[in-house]
């Protein structure tokens, strides 16, 4: 479990920014009305300001729509509010990407060292690199979890738990394994939503995990099958109405102590 959660907590801001040569930019001589018009034609509400130097500063697509001035005079600085350093680790920027700023969904511009290398936004969420992490820690629990159930059943008599239809889906997955010449345990073929059920409704798993009773065990895991989902299916994006930044700082939150008393 170590080695696992070892490989998300490898992953860093600088896997998941979108690289200065790929943002919509615009120089500090040019129009802010006609930049604010593409800008919004183009769904982007910020964008960076490029000199000689690179990256100097940034606007607000508000701020330049009905301005009759050029963008230089619209710039706002880079400062330490819309930084973030490109080794910061993915569970570090989520509650970053959680704030609002200027009025708008954070956003950050990234540094390698002094110098600005990209832009990384709650979009980038949906990035491989992100979907990596969160897939990694929730496959770690999961591996746990299913190493617990056996230990804890022997006689796989955690099948009690499940509805009929489940059952034998486990068994006749065991079965076709079994006709391979495969020797796997059968709680292997167990799906994540009925691990979560087992463990919730096993006193010595649930309690070892630091949780009291079955009530707050749901509340713990609440929305881990759904971001597992999402994350193992590159169409769905992570983020949308129903699970939004806020609640994905809290899974990760709770994923993060489970992960250490599960160890």
């Amino acid at each position: 479990m170590e080695a696992l959660e070892e490989v998300a907590d490898s992953i860093q801001v600088r896997h998941i920014e979108t690289p200065a040569a790929e943002l919509f930019s615009t120089a500090p001589d040019l129009s802010s009305a006609d930049v604010g018009r593409v800008m919004l034609e183009r769904g982007f509400t910020q964008a960076p300001v490029v000199d000689g130097a690179g990256i100097s500063g940034f606007v607000l697509r508000r701020d330049l729509i009905e301005s009759d001035e050029a963008v230089g005079l619209r710039t706002r600085g880079l400062g330490q509010d819309v930084l973030v350093s490109a080794d910061t680790p993915l569970g570090g920027l989520l509650p970053l990407l959680a704030q609002v700023r200027f009025r708008e969904p954070a956003f950050y511009f990234v540094l390698e060292g002094h110098v600005v290398t990209g832009l990384v936004t709650r979009s980038d969420l949906n990035k491989e690199s992100a979907r990596a992490y969160f897939f990694v820690r929730l496959a770690s629990l999961e591996r746990s979890f299913n190493e617990r159930v056996r230990r804890a059943y022997p006689d796989d008599g955690y099948l009690g738990f499940l509805g009929a239809d489940q059952r034998e889906k486990i068994r006749r997955r065991h079965r076709q394994a079994s006709s391979l010449d495969l020797d796997v345990p059968m709680a292997c073929y167990l799906d994540f939503p009925d691990l979560l059920k087992i463990v919730g409704r096993t006193p010595e798993i649930r309690m070892d995990l630091g949780v009291t009773n079955e009530e707050v065990w749901l509340t713990t895991t609440q929305q881990f099958d759904e971001l597992r989902n999402r994350v193992s299916h590159a169409p769905r994006d992570i983020l949308d109405s129903k699970l939004g930044i806020e609640q994905l700082v809290d899974i990760d939150r709770r994923l993060t102590a489970l992960a250490a008393r599960a160890g």
